[in-house]
């Protein structure tokens, strides 16, 4: 009895020990993604949407009382695609760099906008013949991150991904303005160090 009683007060002071929102130091995280793309301006008219995966890694400061800044990389692979083995256009991946300001809204939950570059690379086949085109673009976005434990928390985020067509490619349709937006939802796991 005197064993359960010890084994009863240790689990009630791990479950009543707050989870603590790891604004500070070094992260990573995985997660999977929902895009919705389509073309933008002149090129209007096309649209496509898949599932797809990120990973992450980053650095956080804290920037005073209840703020941090921080920095993040990310590498994500993508299934959206419109059409068939003849003619299609999908988004295969997407790599960058953005930095992050957040405000801590309590011991656990934080708030955050990001801005940042993204290359990625996009395939168009042609009468069965397969073209890889890769093309920058600007990354905004927002999110929420909670805590579930001192080292690992839960992620939900909403970007949304310009890329800018290339000279070349703007020539070839006499100068058509536009690009692809991506948009992506995105719920992962994060994990502090």
């Amino acid at each position: 009895m005197r064993k359960f009683a010890l084994v009863a007060a240790a689990a009630v002071a791990v479950a009543s020990t707050p989870a603590l929102a790891s604004t500070s130091g070094l992260y990573a995280g995985v997660g999977v993604t929902h895009e919705n793309v389509s073309t933008s301006a002149d090129l209007e008219g096309i649209g496509f949407s898949g599932i797809g995966g990120t990973v992450f890694a980053g650095y956080n400061i804290p920037a005073g009382d209840n703020l941090f800044v921080g920095v993040e990389a990310n590498f994500d692979l993508s299934s959206a695609k419109v059409g068939d083995a003849t003619a299609a256009t999908e988004i295969d991946n997407a790599f960058g760099f953005s930095g992050r300001l957040g405000v801590n809204l309590n011991e656990k939950t934080s708030l955050y906008g990001r801005v940042g570059y993204q290359r990625g690379r996009f395939s168009v086949t042609e009468l069965g013949q397969n073209v890889q085109e890769s093309l920058d673009g600007l990354r905004l976005g927002a999110g929420v991150e909670t805590a579930v434990s001192e080292k690992v928390s839960l992620r939900a985020e909403y970007g949304r991904t310009h890329y800018t067509l290339s000279k070349v490619e703007r020539d070839a349709l006499a100068q058509a303005k536009g690009g692809f937006n991506n948009d992506q939802f995105s719920l992962a796991v994060v994990f502090g160090f």
